[in-house]
């Protein structure tokens, strides 16, 4: 199992934009899970060796 961990700062329509463009990469085998944090779930995770979630609207992680 490969487990990669992909971090987006999007709002509504973005995120459901890039979920309609990868939809047809994910295959049988692919598991493709969104997790939504409100700003008090951000808040409050614990980042362990790296940098912190970026808030810079033009800055994706990926």
């Amino acid at each position: 199992m490969q487990g990669s961990v992909f971090e987006c700062d999007l709002d509504e329509a973005r995120a459901e934009a890039m979920l309609e463009a990868l939809r047809p990469f994910v295959t049988a085998e692919d598991d493709l899970r969104v997790y939504k944090l409100c700003a008090g779930c951000l808040q409050r995770s614990v980042v362990v060796n790296g940098r912190d979630f970026a808030t810079d609207p033009d800055f994706y992680q990926v």
